[in-house]
């Protein structure tokens, strides 16, 4: 398991808003679903993001408890 959600609010990757955390954590986090988690670094173009995931990072998921997610899940995000 990966997880690189710091548990403070910061400047960087942030969830449930619209700003540009939420892309940048979507540009990333499509980067390692299509590569298998292989070859990523921080800092992809945010016109990257998968909508699928993008539509998650800035939605109240860890509202629900659902702030964690597996490669696989990242992966079935974007055959949908």
């Amino acid at each position: 398991m990966l997880s690189l959600l710091p548990q403070r609010n910061a400047l960087g990757y942030e969830i449930g808003c619209n700003g540009g955390g939420p892309h940048a954590l979507a540009a990333y986090l499509t980067q390692v679903a299509t590569t298998d988690g292989q070859r990523t670094a921080a800092g992809a173009h945010y016109e990257d993001a998968h909508p699928a995931i993008l539509a998650w990072t800035q939605s109240k998921a860890p509202d629900r408890g659902t702030n964690e997610l597996s490669l696989s899940d990242l992966q079935a995000m974007m055959a949908s």
